[in-house]
């Protein structure tokens, strides 16, 4: 069953990936079988342990920034770390994946980042509720946390902060020797940035921090705001000291996870003589 279901996955044939799994509800898949028919839609497997990878919820459904890809150039540029960033296409044409479409003059030899499309490298993610009609599936992909790739670092920005307790006991599959997660709460909005109450998990340690704020998400971004701030971001101009203090604080703790650096006020430092430079050169 497992292979003609990668075919058609491939073939994004939707109609057929819901009628084979409902003709096999109760077809037993073995963990080590699905793992390998997962693994099977990897790219680029020589990405080595020593990666940094950095990933959204994808689902926030909130118009906003592309704080994560802006972050990820920035550290990636400013401390040469290789960093491997997974993101999806949005609603409206603002996902991360449309983001570096538009800006993909950033990506090459200059900094060490590379960027991909969570369909081209776990295709089948895109079919979970889908292939949840399997029962042996679904007991596996509900106790299971899937890694593309063997990091040494990563972090992940979600929206439900009940994930956190399953992260801390669940299967994950290639975890990482470092983990973060964050996710804050602004107004009444949930969102996979770092504003508000935001609550990171940090290698099994929860922590809460409140950054200020007056702000709420209902009256944040336009649509036309969008490509104008994270423009205005990636030149080193303010446009919205909003958006420009979310992009600090998350670049302040990104670094800190990253480096094990504890000295918020250098790290802050050294977020504001990068953004000057690239104000003077980009």
């Amino acid at each position: 069953m497992l292979n003609t279901l990668a075919k058609l996955i491939i073939k994004k044939n939707t109609s057929e990936i819901f009628k084979l799994l409902t003709e096999n509800v109760a077809a037993e898949i073995k963990k080590e079988e699905l793992f390998r028919f997962f693994d099977s839609f990897t790219i680029d497997k020589e990405i080595n342990f020593n990666k940094i990878g950095i990933s959204g919820s994808g689902k926030s459904g909130i118009k906003k920034p592309n704080i994560g890809s802006i972050v990820s150039i920035f550290i990636s540029d400013l401390y040469r770390l290789d960093i491997v960033k997974v993101g999806s296409k949005g609603t409206m044409g603002k996902g991360s994946t449309d983001f570096f479409l538009k800006y993909k003059d950033l990506l090459g030899k200059s900094i060490k980042l590379r960027y991909y499309d969570v369909e081209d490298i776990s295709p089948w993610k895109k079919y979970y509720d889908i292939l949840c009609i399997n029962k042996s599936i679904s007991s596996i992909l509900k106790n299971l946390v899937w890694h593309e790739y063997q990091y040494s670092y990563k972090i992940v920005g979600i929206t439900e902060p009940e994930v956190f307790i399953r992260y801390l006991n669940i299967e994950h599959f290639r975890k990482p020797s470092n983990l973060m997660l964050h996710t804050s709460t602004i107004g009444n909005r949930n969102i996979d940035e770092i504003m508000g109450t935001t609550k990171y998990l940090v290698n099994g340690k929860i922590v809460e921090i409140q950054y200020l704020n007056n702000l709420t998400m209902d009256t944040l971004v336009k649509d036309t705001d969008i490509d104008a701030i994270n423009e205005s971001l990636l030149k080193g101009e303010i446009l919205s000291d909003f958006w420009f203090n979310c992009l600090k604080n998350t670049f302040v703790s990104y670094v800190s996870f990253l480096t094990n650096r504890e000295k918020v006020c250098e790290i802050e430092k050294d977020f504001l003589e990068y953004f000057n430079w690239r104000k003077r050169y980009c």
